[in-house]
């Protein structure tokens, strides 16, 4: 999914953020504009960190429908690309509160982190993947790599 954030001080304002229905894990990465390119670039820096998912479940906005998605689901052989209902946010739960948690975990921070969101989110997302999930009661990290 992409989260639109307010710019901060580096100029990012775009959040690519996938992640895995089992373990619960979240990557995410930053990128400066929303077009296919970008989450392309995104989407292969996740796939090479941690491997090829057996489907990619979207929402219907235009970056996720472009011909060039199209094909890099083919190239890493990707079985398919499944699309969440239009304008039903639901459909894409799991990475939906996701992004709520990590809103407020912003929030949490007060001002500390309003104008640098993009250089606290690896501690964000060390947080959240070590923190049990309330489905699972393990944490995403256990879950994806066996061990605390």
């Amino acid at each position: 999914d992409v989260l639109k954030m307010p710019m901060d001080a580096s100029g990012n304002s775009i959040l690519v953020t996938a992640s895995d229905t089992f373990t619960k894990w979240v990557e995410a990465r930053v990128v400066r504009r929303e077009d296919a390119f970008s989450v392309i670039e995104a989407l292969v820096s996740m796939f090479t960190s941690l491997g090829l998912p057996s489907y990619i479940k979207t929402d219907r906005g235009s970056v996720f429908r472009s011909h060039v998605m199209q094909q890099l689901a083919q190239r890493f052989g990707a079985a398919k690309i499944k699309y969440g209902s239009s304008y039903h946010p639901q459909s894409q739960g799991q990475i939906e509160r996701w992004h709520r948690t990590f809103l407020m975990m912003l929030k949490s921070f007060g001002q500390q982190f309003a104008n640098c969101w993009s250089a606290a989110l690896p501690l964000l997302l060390y947080c959240y993947r070590t923190t049990p999930s309330t489905t699972t009661h393990v944490t995403p990290f256990r879950a994806m790599f066996g061990r605390d």
